[in-house]
């Protein structure tokens, strides 16, 4: 009798390299968390784009990952998916504009990313437990 098989093939890549390497290596990145080179260009390209629609196709093109292997990563490195990182940046700049400004609610709705002012009001009052308004009448 010869040796025993295993029941799946190997199939190795032109470099060498099998499915199961990919796969480990696909791992690795999802519990390692995404390297400090590539969490601040994430990081920097969300403060700079939190005015316009963000997605996580965007953001894992950013890191040169699938939006699959970015979202676990991102995670691993954050300890929150990249969804609620945005909404949580989004909420503190609307509180600093809050704080700090005097604008209309929609301009300040608007330039966190929410679409109108009725989402913003909804997203903050969520976030904080009370609507932008009462905050900024309780920081004034």
């Amino acid at each position: 009798m010869g040796p025993k098989m295993s029941s799946k093939p190997i199939i190795r890549r032109n470099d060498g390299t099998t499915q199961q390497d990919l796969q480990q290596a696909a791992a690795n990145v999802s519990t390692i968390g995404l390297s400090p080179r590539r969490r601040q260009r994430v990081v920097d390209y969300i403060e700079s784009n939190l005015s316009h629609p963000i997605s996580l196709a965007d953001i894992a093109a950013v890191a040169a990952l699938s939006p699959y292997h970015f979202a676990r990563a991102f995670k691993a490195s954050m300890g929150m998916t990249p969804v609620r990182y945005v909404w949580q940046r989004r909420i503190e700049l609307a509180r600093r504009m809050l704080r700090e400004t005097g604008a209309p609610l929609v301009d300040v709705a608007l330039a966190c990313g929410y679409a109108s002012q009725s989402h913003f009001t909804t997203a903050f009052k969520m976030a904080t437990g009370v609507t932008p308004a009462a905050y900024r009448r309780s920081v004034i």
